[in-house]
């Protein structure tokens, strides 16, 4: 099929370079991702993933600068490995709710 249209698209500069940079390591223009985009969307009419707004407490989440902080030390630990590490026993009790 030609290819005989363009899309343009404004976007944060920084984004693009961080996309950039994985599609590059994939060996995928940005061209080949929006074709592939628009297919899905074709094929599913409309698009591949849920798009929604956060339920009530991911919202109060989000908005509370001391629980954000909360979480992103926790990030930290659990990089750095030296965070709580739970049981199996305890995994499976967790993933059971």
């Amino acid at each position: 099929m030609a290819k005989e249209t363009t899309v343009t698209a404004r976007m944060n500069p920084a984004l693009k370079k961080s996309v950039e940079e994985i599609l590059g390591k994939l060996g995928i223009s940005h061209s080949e991702v929006i074709n592939i985009l628009y297919s899905l969307i074709s094929l599913r009419k409309g698009l591949p993933f849920d798009v929604k707004l956060p339920d009530d407490e991911t919202s109060y989440i989000l908005q509370n600068p001391e629980l954000m902080e909360q979480i992103a030390e926790s990030l930290k630990t659990y990089h750095t490995g030296r965070g709580y590490k739970p049981s199996q026993k305890e995994l499976d009790e967790i993933n059971r709710v």
